[in-house]
């Protein structure tokens, strides 16, 4: 009978045998401390962007407010110009239909250089201070032409400002802006419809029926200019 020692002996002693194969375990720590690749290990491909699992974010094109997008249009039709240069250009153009504080000029121009949709240059003057050169960037041309081309009949202002601006727009987007407009003027002039069915004409209503007087002429009006440059818009080549 073999005692517990004996046996426990021969089982160190047979943990400790070599038995010719090295575990892949203990290849691989000695290929690590050997600085060579184990040859049993399969070889990795490198990864590339089209296997990679992370994936590039496309940048997002930013939403432009009112101001912004006038500025930005401005710039594009007059070119390269500085922050009181375009003050003097809106003045003579687009300050018909779009008013900015001057200083609110400055401040836009500012606001789109740090967001990457112009870009700027120092220009140095011997006779008077150095001036910032502004111009439209790529950002900021993918920028306008996605507010120029969205088309919303309710918001007056930009429907004015795309109009002003229609040389930036292919001709079929300008119809669909007029056409979405004269849709919005005839809802609103359903609304003065309503709003007169309940109008006494006596007391303060008398005057509310002024306003809602110049409020038909007003949408009336404008329906007739719509149909006007609608009609011009056609017959252009």
């Amino acid at each position: 009978m073999t005692s517990i020692g004996s046996a426990s002996a021969a089982f160190d002693r047979s943990r400790c045998r070599p038995t010719g194969k090295t575990s892949e375990t203990s290849q691989r720590r000695s290929s690590r401390r050997s600085g060579r690749r184990s040859p049993s290990w399969p070889n990795r491909r490198p990864v590339s962007p089209s296997n990679s699992p992370v994936r590039t974010i496309p940048t997002e094109t930013k939403t432009l407010t009112l101001t912004e997008a006038a500025v930005l249009a401005l710039l594009t039709v007059e070119g390269e110009r500085s922050g009181y240069d375009l003050t003097k250009a809106a003045a003579k153009s687009v300050g018909h239909v779009w008013r900015p504080a001057r200083s609110n000029l400055y401040a836009v121009l500012a606001r789109l250089a740090r967001d990457g949709l112009v870009s700027a240059r120092r220009v140095v003057q011997s006779d008077r201070p150095d001036k910032q050169l502004y111009r439209t960037a790529p950002a900021g041309e993918r920028a306008l032409a996605a507010w120029l081309e969205h088309v919303d009949g309710t918001d007056v202002d930009a429907f004015h400002l795309k109009i002003f601006y229609g040389g930036l727009l292919p001709r079929a987007k300008l119809v669909e802006h007029l056409e979405a407009y004269r849709d919005a003027l005839h809802e609103r002039l359903e609304r003065y419809d309503a709003i007169g069915a309940t109008n006494t004409n006596r007391g303060h209503d008398y005057y509310h029926r002024l306003m809602l007087d110049y409020g038909y002429a007003q949408a009336r009006a404008s329906l007739a200019w719509v149909d006007e440059v609608l009609a011009k818009l056609r017959r252009k080549r």
